[in-house]
């Protein structure tokens, strides 16, 4: 019996206690509210992919989607409390966070892939990064793309300039608020026999990771989370430019002019999304040849 003991305390003991491999292993939570099969969770499941292989195992991605931890503003809100370590969300639902990244939804400033990767991307991708960690503690290591979208409205659009202000401002919130459903109501929009498309816009998603699930990872594995955003957002792009092209929305005329847009609707953002220095900063980047 006695002999039998020391056996006994190190089957207790392997059981109880994690092994070496076992605490190494970190833990990566992201949330998104759009679906798998969405660009989001495209980027999601190439991030993961990257991150375990490069990282043997040491970091453990997990993903979950389809709103399991809420909407866009919920998934934020978990950023901050720590209980997921990093989210993807729309631009127009992260202004809760960094009000300037609304900026990139605003109505017919960037309408297209191209135009979506420049606005992201080399310096201008850095000031996105830099505010997100000065204003929102946070840091984005990639973009996920949805391609361009026309929102509609039920007409006939008001006639006279401050109402027609009035109902495009309107109209844009909801776009925002509407976040991953976007898809499935412009399809029935679009199908109202009164719909007027108002505007074009591209749809984009920053993925961030949290600060203080940041400090928690080695500099070793930082290096892996950074590399494996930039991949997972290259993988991102390729993926978004090899779809093809949505014919209809592409010959579909928006019924507000450029000249609209910037004269009477984009001021009226000026106050929420930081002044007009980061739209000039965005069109900067789409015009850069």
């Amino acid at each position: 019996m006695l002999k039998q003991l020391p056996l006994a305390l190190i089957v207790l003991v392997s059981l109880t206690c994690p092994t070496a491999d076992a605490e190494a292993t970190q833990i990566l939570r992201i949330g998104m509210s759009a679906p798998p099969e969405s660009d989001q969770g495209i980027f999601a499941r190439r991030f993961k992919t990257i991150v375990e292989s490069l990282s043997r195992g040491e970091i453990r991605v997990s993903v979950f989607a389809d709103s399991a931890f809420g909407n866009d503003p919920d998934l934020l809100d978990h950023l901050r409390s720590g209980s997921l370590a990093a989210v993807t969300v729309s631009t127009g639902n992260a202004v809760a966070s960094v009000e300037e990244l609304g900026t990139l939804a605003l109505p017919g400033l960037v309408e297209t892939h191209e135009e979506a990767v420049k606005a992201t991307t080399g310096s201008t991708g850095s000031y996105w990064n830099e505010l997100c960690m000065k204003k929102g503690n946070a840091r984005i290591l990639g973009w996920s793309y949805s391609g361009p979208r026309t929102v509609y409205a039920p007409g006939p659009l008001p006639r006279t300039p401050d109402r027609l202000r009035d109902f495009v401002v309107s109209a844009t919130f909801t776009e925002w608020e509407a976040g991953t459903a976007t898809t499935r109501d412009s399809l029935a929009a679009s199908a109202h026999k009164d719909a007027v498309p108002l505007y074009r816009y591209y749809r984009m998603h920053p993925f961030v990771i949290g600060g203080a699930a940041w400090r928690q990872f080695s500099p070793e594995h930082r290096d892996i989370l950074v590399q494996a955003g930039r991949e997972a957002q290259q993988y991102a792009i390729l993926m978004q430019a090899l779809k093809p092209v949505d014919r209809q929305g592409a010959l579909t005329r928006p019924a507000l002019t450029n000249a609209q847009l910037q004269n009477l609707i984009w001021p009226e953002f000026y106050d929420l999304l930081g002044g007009k220095g980061p739209i000039t900063r965005v069109l900067d980047a789409i015009t850069w040849r």
